[in-house]
């Protein structure tokens, strides 16, 4: 019996409706064939990585890794598995965080920084922070309920001023004066817009492995903020643009969700522009932190996240 059908065999094990059981199935099609030969089960019957470090405890305990990752994204979203997250961690390793839309992901890394964050103190300054973070967002354009809902109006426009103005943004509250902001760096560097030049790029060689803009200006911390995502990278695999950033540092809690989102949609204008499907946001997070002002409003966020 092939992995492929022991995969089904798992989902007739599940105690749930047979329109979740049919649904997990067609989930199950994700997982490309590399992984399925990489996935087996355990003498008790329990899905396990033949080659990972991560092993499922329980129908009800499992930490997915990125071979299987869309459909742990829906076991964990019908709370058939949850993740675990060890208390202490070998310097260096990389969390991984797989969710559908911004919003969740918001909600994922928030409880996880609160649970499992280190403090430091930088410039004064308390904060929570894990470091060396993955985060992989399936639709990363969509406005969720969860952003409609508890997102903030104003920080949501100052972001996107930020992500798809040009012009200086103003400070507001903790964010700081962007001199030179992301739509600035992105759109008219010297008169040269950098998401052209990707698009053109990719129309050219849809397989090309440069379409990368860089944010960062030499010599700029002399005069303005340094960017915090340092990186935007484009792929066209299968007719999907596969977007990965790198961020050197993020507010999990001010501005994680935004930079997902407005990232977002700028990779779905690009996707529309080649007449492509849009992929996921892939981030790769040094410092993702939360500040100690924002503690109590954190708590208060995920209280109200628990009871839905």
């Amino acid at each position: 019996m092939t992995i492929f059908n022991l995969a089904f065999l798992k989902v007739d094990s599940f105690k749930c409706s047979s329109k979740i059981k049919s649904h997990l199935r067609s989930e199950v099609n994700f997982i490309p064939f590399y992984a399925r030969k990489e996935l087996n089960l355990s003498e008790n019957g329990c899905l396990k990585m033949v080659r990972g470090v991560s092993f499922i405890q329980s129908f009800k305990t499992v930490t997915p890794f990125s071979i299987c990752w869309k459909l742990g994204i829906v076991l964990k979203e019908l709370n058939l598995i949850s993740f675990e997250h060890k208390n202490k961690r070998e310097q260096g390793s990389m969390q991984q965080i797989y969710s559908r839309n911004p919003g969740k992901a918001w909600v994922e890394i928030c409880k996880l920084i609160m649970e499992r964050g280190e403090e430091v103190r930088d410039e004064g300054l308390v904060l929570k922070e894990v470091m060396n973070l993955f985060i992989c967002v399936e639709t990363p354009s969509t406005e969720d309920e969860i952003l409609i809902k508890y997102g903030n109006k104003d920080e949501r426009e100052w972001m996107r001023r930020l992500w798809l103005e040009t012009k200086p943004i103003p400070a507001m509250g903790r964010f700081p004066v962007f001199e030179v902001s992301y739509g600035k760096r992105l759109f008219d560097v010297d008169g040269k817009n950098h998401v052209d030049w990707v698009i053109n790029k990719l129309k050219n060689n849809p397989d090309t492995k440069s379409a990368t803009i860089s944010t960062l200006y030499p010599g700029e911390e002399k005069k303005t903020n340094i960017s915090c995502v340092t990186t935007l990278d484009f792929k066209l695999r299968n007719r999907k643009l596969i977007t990965t950033v790198f961020v050197r540092s993020q507010d999990a809690y001010k501005k994680l969700q935004y930079d997902i989102l407005f990232i977002g949609k700028i990779a779905e204008m690009i996707a529309e522009k080649l007449g492509v499907s849009l992929g996921p946001l892939n981030s790769f997070v040094v410092s993702e932190h939360i500040y100690e002002s924002d503690f109590e409003e954190v708590k208060e966020l995920l209280a109200n996240i628990a009871k839905i």
